[in-house]
C-alpha cells in the first residue's frame, strides 16, 4: 500500500511538471521520452533506496516523526481513566480497501487484455491488401482506420478515396515507431493508479502526443498541410467499432492537432528545459529515501549495531530491520494474536504516571525494541521521548524553573523533565512485558527490530 501511495504521488508530480514545462512545445520526441520516463521513474523510485544507512535518532528525523505518527498504530493513554484507546492504520479497513483497490485494477487490466485479444482476432480474420507496398487489413463498414502493434486496419472506402495515402502514411508511422507500446504502458498505469486523476490525464497526453508525432511525420514526407487537415476533418467522426487501445487516425481533439501543425516550431535551444527533470527525479528519490529510512523497511543487513553498540557478524546476535516473516504479538493468556491483540494488551497494562499527571505533561513516546528468537523483548530504548512533544508554554515553564530553581506543582523533585522521563519509563516497562511470535528468514527465527508509538494525553 505504501508503494501505491508513493507511485500515485510521483505520477501526479510528473504530470504537473509535464503540463507546466513541456505541453506547449513542438519537441514531440522529447515529450514522448518524458512521458514514458515519468511512468517508469514513478514505478522505480518507490523501490529504490540509495541513501547510506545511518543510525539516526527518530527525534532528529522529521520525516520519521510524521510517518510514525500517521501510519503506525498509536496507543493513546488518557490520564484519569483506566482504559486507553488506539488509533492508526485500521488494519482490517486497510485490508478491505486494498482488496477493493486491487479488484478494480484487475478488472482494468483484464479489460485491456480483452481489447488486445479482440484486435488480434480481428487481424486474423480480416482480409489483407497492399497499398504502396504496405500491408493493410480491411475492416468493412468501420469508416475508420487505426493501427495496433504492426497491424494497420482501414475501411475499403477509405482506401479508395483521395485521402488514402495520408491515412496509410499516418498509421504506418504509428506501427513503425511502436506507438502501441506507449498506449499499453499508459493503460497499465491507469489500471494500477485508477483513483489518480493525474494518471488518466497523463494517458490522454500520451495518446495526443503520439498523434502529433504521426502528423509531423506525414507532413515531413511532403503531404500538403491544408489537404491533410481536410482529411482529418473528413474522418473526424469515430466509429463505434473503434478500440480504445489502438492508435486512430481520427483521434480527437482535432482542434489541438491542427493548431499544433500550424504552430511555429519551438527554438532548438529550449530543449535544455528537459534537463529540469533530473533535479525533479532527484528530489523524489531523496524524499523516498527519507521515508524509507524512517520506516526502516530495508533488506536485512549483514552487520548491525546491537545493544552493546558493537558491530558483529554473529548470526545469533544479528538484528534485522525487517524479516521475511515479521514478528507478531501474542497474548499467552488469551491466545489472541496480531496488531489488535497488541493494542488491547497495551490498553490493559499502560498506566499514566502520577508524576506526569501532576506536572501536566503529555506527549508521544516512541519505543524501539528487539523481538528475540524466543519471542521475548530486549534492548527497548526510547527513540522519541515525550520531552520533544512539549508545547512552547511548557518549554517556557522549564526555562523558568531552571532560572528560578523552582519546582513544579510544589511537589519535591517533581519537574517537567522528571515527568517526561516517567512517561518514557512507563512505555519501556509495558513494551518489555510483551510476548511475540518471532520473525523468520528462510523459516529460521531471527531477531527483528520493532517500533511502537504510545501517546500519553491529559483530559
Amino acid at each position: 500500500m505504501i508503494y501505491l501511495i508513493k507511485l500515485n504521488i510521483a505520477i501526479a508530480i510528473f504530470y504537473i511538471a509535464y503540463r507546466l514545462l513541456f505541453s506547449n512545445d513542438t519537441f514531440f520526441r522529447n515529450r514522448r521520452a518524458t512521458l514514458i520516463g515519468a511512468i517508469i521513474l514513478s514505478a522505480l523510485i518507490p523501490l529504490t533506496n540509495t541513501s547510506t544507512p545511518v543510525d539516526m535518532a527518530l527525534k532528529e528525523n522529521a520525516v520519521t516523526d510524521i510517518y510514525v505518527t500517521r501510519v503506525l498504530p498509536v496507543l493513546t493513554v488518557t490520564a484519569g481513566t483506566d482504559t486507553a484507546t488506539t488509533s492508526g492504520s485500521g488494519t482490517d479497513i486497510a485490508r478491505m480497501l486494498f482488496a477493493a483497490y486491487l479488484s478494480i485494477s484487475i478488472i482494468l487490466v483484464t479489460r485491456t487484455a480483452w481489447c488486445a485479444t479482440t484486435i488480434a482476432r480481428l487481424a486474423r480474420r480480416s482480409p489483407c491488401t497492399t497499398v504502396d507496398g504496405i500491408k493493410v487489413r480491411l475492416v468493412e463498414g468501420s469508416n475508420t482506420s487505426f493501427s495496433f502493434m504492426k497491424w494497420i486496419f482501414a475501411d475499403a472506402a477509405t482506401l479508395r478515396s483521395a485521402k488514402a495515402a495520408d491515412v496509410i502514411s499516418h498509421e504506418r508511422t504509428h506501427a513503425e515507431q511502436w506507438h502501441t507500446a506507449d498506449v499499453l504502458l499508459g493503460e497499465l498505469m491507469c489500471a494500477v493508479c485508477w483513483p489518480n486523476p493525474a494518471a488518466w490525464l497523463m494517458r490522454r497526453q500520451i495518446k495526443i502526443n503520439l498523434e502529433y508525432l504521426a502528423d509531423e511525420h506525414v507532413l515531413a514526407l511532403g503531404a500538403d498541410t491544408r489537404t491533410y487537415q481536410y482529411h482529418l476533418l473528413a474522418l473526424s467522426c469515430p466509429s463505434e467499432k473503434n478500440i480504445a487501445i489502438s492508435n486512430n487516425f481520427n483521434v480527437l481533439p482535432l482542434k489541438m492537432r491542427i493548431k499544433m501543425m500550424n504552430k511555429k516550431r519551438t527554438a532548438p535551444q529550449k530543449r535544455a528545459k528537459y534537463l529540469l527533470l533530473l533535479p525533479l527525479a532527484a528530489i523524489l528519490l531523496a524524499a523516498n529515501n527519507a521515508e524509507t529510512q524512517a520506516r526502516k523497511i530495508i533488506q536485512p543487513a549483514k552487520t548491525v549495531i546491537v545493544a552493546n553498540n558493537k558491530t558483529t557478524d554473529d548470526n545469533d546476535k544479528t538484528v534485522y530491520e525487517a524479516s521475511e516473516v515479521l514478528p507478531e504479538f501474542i497474548n499467552n493468556e488469551s491466545g489472541e494474536k496480531g496488531t489488535e491483540a497488541l493494542m488491547k494488551y497495551l490498553c490493559d497494562n499502560v498506566k499514566y504516571p502520577l508524576i506526569s499527571m501532576k506536572s501536566g505533561v503529555e506527549g508521544r513516546v516512541i519505543v524501539k525494541f528487539v523481538v528475540n528468537t524466543d519471542g521475548n523483548v530486549s534492548d527497548a530504548t526510547i527513540v522519541g521521548s515525550a520531552s520533544r512533544n512539549l508545547s512552547q508554554k511548557e518549554l517556557d515553564r522549564i526555562a523558568t524553573y531552571k532560572r528560578d530553581g523552582n519546582e513544579a506543582d510544589d511537589e519535591p523533585g517533581v519537574r517537567i523533565g522528571d515527568a517526561c522521563n516517567a512517561l518514557d519509563d512507563e512505555a519501556i516497562r509495558v513494551v518489555s512485558s510483551t510476548k511475540w511470535i518471532p520473525g523468520k528468514n528462510k523459516d529460521k527465527p531471527v531477531r527483528v527490530y520493532f517500533t511502537l508509538p504510545i501517546n500519553f494525553k491529559l483530559q
